[in-house]
């Protein structure tokens, strides 16, 4: 008998003897939230799925800051169970 195989394809897990491996999404709640810093307001976006979280993630910017790319990012980690949180460290005020 030939080895299970799974090979990830446009971001899906699929399995060469059984098809695409259907993943349970959660549904998610997304905010832009802000702490008070000693230099002065910081904000961030926040993403967390609809249940117990299974673990926290800080999804760091890239130069351009918190833009789309990395408010999807966010999204897709909260999709996936976890608290995704992309502070704007550029930001500050």
């Amino acid at each position: 008998m030939l080895p299970r195989t799974v090979t990830w394809m446009f971001g899906r897990a699929f399995d060469w003897w059984g098809g695409w491996i259907k993943r349970a999404a959660f549904s998610i709640a997304v905010a832009l939230v802000a702490a008070l810093a000693d230099s002065g307001l910081l904000k961030a976006w926040r993403a967390a799925p609809s249940g117990k979280p299974k673990a926290a993630l800080v999804v760091v910017q890239e130069i351009f800051g918190v833009n789309n790319h990395i408010r999807d990012v966010t999204k897709r980690f909260a999709k996936e169970g976890y608290l995704a949180i992309a502070p704007a460290i550029f930001d500050r005020y």
